[in-house]
This record gives structure tokens, C-alpha cells and sequence, in this order.
């Protein structure tokens, strides 16, 4: 069935037509309109139906009375909302996408595009993943700043498609703490930081500090414990600093390193474990110089043989001096092995060391 244009008005109320209907004709390069014609805050929908039953509404404010266009289903639900002002499309549930022929791909075109996830219970984080937005040429992941909140301000994540490096805790800064690269024979992970700020890696058991790893301005590697004391250093040429004891085997060295006046007294003790009904025996070495000539300094190299407190000393060298001060061992207790610089009667100053070797018990 057809009709001519002219043909009906009709002022009011409804019609009824039974079979096809066709509005207009095929004319070349002739535009076609079907007008829906209401007033402001009223709905203009099409309704389709299943016999006499409601099935889908289509059209502008087709169940919010707005200037919103909806499809809105016989479950009472607006499946699809367009808004007229901002050009922003929600969709009530769930949202598939059929493939295509590059692939299943949803586009999001803007000078800056962002998604958002919003839980409806109001009482978590919600979420925006977004191009371009906050940090240039990177894509963000930020929470929002309250739970149920609307407000994104800090991403916890960015990927930094420029630099191929990813930022974690990096806020409103392009990533500098992490990049990855692959190839054939290569698969490393870096961590970078600006040109005025050291490294860390940092290792905690739950909420406890473990210990870091720690790279300096000056390309110096280091490991620290638990108290931030640190352990080990390397430069960059390769000389390895050893703060504490090293082990081969089970066979330790112990240093200590400072300075000092020929007049200082202090003690470097090393826990060495109580023997019980057996015995142990140290080598010690240590010296201090102020000045050129050994009647300033004070040198000593010997093994120190112990059970509990007890002990013996046999030197392999050992220059003592009054100026100089010497060095000596004892057991200061059961478990403990103690190396004293004794005091000599000169101010002047220099540097020292001491390096025991043990087994502990």
C-alpha cells in the first residue's frame, strides 16, 4: 500500500494500517524524511509490538520524556541512550560487538578519549582507562579520588607508547621507572629514573621491609638490609665494598675501616659463637699510620686460638709504639671475639683497618 503525500492529514488521534507501508519513491539524488512531529518534553517514539504487546520503544525521549534518543525495551529498561548535548552513549548491560574485518574493535575517537568503569554500589574506586588525557602520548589507568567518585586526578599506571616504558606511581609525570624491550636474543626489563635521582628496588614480606637494591647518581650499585644499613657496593669500575662479613665455604671476613689519632682506644667485635667443649682459632690483621715512619703507626698480624674466654696469641708480625698505640685480641665473652686498638700517646691522626678471618661456631 501506498499513498501520495497529499493525500491524508490527519489532525489527531491514530492510524491503523494493516500489510506494508511505503513512504516515498525511489528518486535519484532526492533526500527522503519520515517526521515525527511532537512537543517539547513528550516523548516522539516508534513502538514495535508482538501482536498487541509492547516489545521496543525508538525515539527521541522514547521513555525519559527528554531530548535523549533511546531504545528502550518491554522489560522497562533504556537499553541505549544518546545524549543530544554532549554526544555521550550509555548502554544498560551488557555491550557486544560484532567482528569486523580488521578485527573486533570498539573505536573511541577524540583529541582525548577516555572509558570509565563505575561500580554501582558507590563504595569502591571506580575507574577511567584513557588515551591521550592526562600524561601526552601515553595511556592512564587511574582510580577515582573517592569511592563511588566521579573525579580522576592521579593514574596509578601509565604506558608511555612513545617511550615503550611503562610507569607505575608515576601520577601526572611520563614514566621513567620501567621499560621493557624484546627481541630474537634479548629480553630485558630496566628500570630508569631522571638524570638527578637514584634507583631502588624494594622487597618487603607483607607490609615489612625486607631490604632494596639501590643504584646512585654516581653508578654506584648497592644492597641494603632491613635498617637501611648498606651491605654491599660495586663501582663502576668493578671494585666490590664489602660493609659487614663475607663468607667462602663458611670461612668469614670481617672489616672495619676508619680513622683515628695514635691516642684513640676502641674495640671492633665480632660474634664468633661459643665453642662449648671445642675450640676455634682467628687470623687478625690490622694497622694505623699517621706518618711515613712507624714510630707513629702501629701494625699487628696474628692467630688467636680460643675456647669460652679463653685465649692464646701467636704473632706472625707486630709492631706496637708509643706514639701509635697497638692492636690486640681477647674474648670479651663465650661467643663474642673482640680486637682493641690500644691507645699510644700521639694526637695526630690517620686511617685504620682490621680484617678477621673465622669459622663460626
Amino acid at each position: 500500500m501506498s499513498f501520495q503525500a497529499s493525500a491524508f492529514i490527519f489532525a489527531q488521534g491514530a492510524a491503523t494500517f494493516n500489510g506494508n507501508v511505503t513512504v516515498g519513491s525511489a528518486i535519484a539524488a532526492t533526500n527522503i524524511e519520515f517526521n515525527l512531529s511532537g512537543v517539547s518534553g513528550k516523548a516522539k517514539r516508534i513502538q514495535f509490538q508482538d501482536g498487541v504487546t509492547g516489545q521496543w520503544l525508538l525515539g527521541q525521549g522514547a521513555a525519559s520524556e527528554t531530548s535523549a534518543f533511546e531504545l528502550y525495551n518491554a522489560t522497562g529498561t533504556i537499553v541505549l541512550s544518546v545524549n543530544k548535548s554532549t554526544n555521550i552513549s550509555t548502554f544498560n548491560g551488557s555491550t557486544t560487538f560484532a567482528a569486523k574485518t580488521n578485527g573486533n574493535n570498539v573505536t573511541l575517537s577524540s583529541n582525548g578519549t577516555a572509558m570509565e568503569m563505575y561500580n554501582t554500589s558507590g563504595t569502591v574506586k571506580n575507574w577511567q582507562i584513557s588515551s591521550q588525557v592526562v600524561n601526552s602520548q601515553c595511556m592512564d589507568f587511574t582510580p577515582s579520588t573517592a569511592n563511588g567518585g566521579t573525579t580522576y586526578s592521579t593514574p596509578i599506571l601509565t604506558i608511555d607508547g612513545e617511550q615503550n616504558r611503562v610507569g607505575v606511581g608515576t601520577g601526572t609525570s611520563r614514566p621513567l621507572t620501567l621499560f621493557h624491550t624484546y627481541s630474537a636474543t634479548d629480553n630485558l626489563s630496566t628500570f630508569q629514573a631522571g638524570s638527578s635521582s637514584g634507583i631502588q628496588l624494594r622487597f618487603r614480606h607483607g607490609s615489612t621491609l625486607t631490604g632494596y637494591i639501590n643504584s646512585n647518581t654516581t653508578n654506584i650499585f648497592s644492597v641494603y638490609n632491613t635498617n637501611s644499613t648498606e651491605l654491599v657496593s660495586v663501582t663502576p669500575g668493578g671494585d666490590v665494598f664489602h660493609y659487614g662479613g663475607t663468607s667462602n665455604q663458611g670461612l668469614w671476613t670481617y672489616v672495619q675501616v676508619g680513622s683515628c689519632t695514635g691516642q684513640n682506644t676502641f674495640n671492633f667485635d665480632v660474634t664468633v659463637g661459643d665453642e662449648g667443649g671445642g675450640g676455634n682459632i682467628f687470623k687478625v690483621e690490622a694497622g694505623f699510620a699517621h706518618y711515613s715512619a712507624m714510630a707513629y703507626n702501629c701494625l699487628a698480624e696474628f692467630y688467636i686460638s680460643c675456647r669460652s674466654t679463653g685465649y692464646a696469641t701467636t704473632d706472625v708480625v707486630r709492631v706496637d709504639t708509643a706514639y701509635g698505640g697497638s692492636f690486640t685480641g681477647s674474648k670479651s665473652d663465650a661467643s663474642t671475639l673482640r680486637i682493641t686498638k690500644n691507645a699510644g700517646n700521639y694526637p695526630g691522626g690517620g686511617r685504620y683497618w682490621i680484617r678477621v678471618t673465622k669459622v663460626t661456631y
